[in-house]
């Protein structure tokens, strides 16, 4: 990939940073983006491993739903989280990355519980597809504007090391969403797993909606090269 013409003209005029991650932490501003950053970024993770990472497990673990059509079943929810993905983005060109969010986190919030009670419930094969589609698509389909949120947040100097040093500050906790379910559900897991896992998704929606709200879109403030 070629290097952005901004960063690219930076460089000629021998402007770029040579240590760029401690530039990042170094200035008032970048540290805040950071920090904000990190937080709405542990709620994207846990959002997502809470759902589309831990249901491979969930499906023929707790679910019902055997392997190979457990595989079946995600690569339809897959193609729905896609789908989700190019929703949200058509939606923040038109009206905006901070409603496209909002909207999609709503969306996350209603459907949670109604659908983990379906794919952890005494239904159907089609009824547990459908949910694990309409899951993905609600929960994590608000990763599609993710490059776009997270590049938003640094100038250009540090916007590289801004980015990858957010998205893996995320991961450190948000990655342990399943362990945390199975943690908080016990010993009684197909009578808390629901719930256990339900509230996971529903806190990091709300650490998504809070760094959202912390920060301001691209048209709100000029970004500094």
């Amino acid at each position: 990939m070629p290097e952005s013409v901004l960063w690219a003209d930076l460089h000629k005029q021998g402007k770029t940073e040579r240590n760029p991650l401690r530039a990042l932490f170094k200035n008032r501003s970048t540290r805040y983006a950071y920090i904000i950053g990190s937080i709405g970024m542990t709620g994207y993770a846990l959002s997502y491993w809470a759902t589309a990472g831990f249901l491979p497990t969930l499906l023929p673990a707790y679910g019902g739903i055997k392997p190979p059509v457990s595989l079946y079943v995600m690569m339809v929810a897959l193609v729905a989280s896609l789908i989700g993905y190019l929703t949200i983005g058509a939606l923040s060109d038109s009206i905006g990355l901070k409603k496209s969010i909002y909207i999609f986190l709503i969306l996350g919030g209603v459907f949670d519980i109604p659908m983990f009670y379906v794919i952890l419930g005494s239904f159907g094969f089609l009824a547990k597809l459908v949910a694990s589609a309409v899951l993905l698509f609600s929960v994590t389909g608000v990763w599609g504007i993710l490059p776009r949120y997270l590049a938003e947040r640094y100038p250009t100097k540090v916007r590289d090391s801004g980015v990858g040093a957010t998205f893996n500050s995320g991961f450190i906790i948000g990655a342990w969403a399943p362990v945390f379910a199975l943690l908080l559900a016990g010993s009684n897991i197909h009578g808390l797993l629901l719930w256990s896992t339900a509230s996971i998704v529903i806190i990091g929606l709300i650490l998504i909606g809070v760094g959202t709200y912390l920060t301001k879109e691209a048209e709100e403030v000029d970004l500094p090269q």
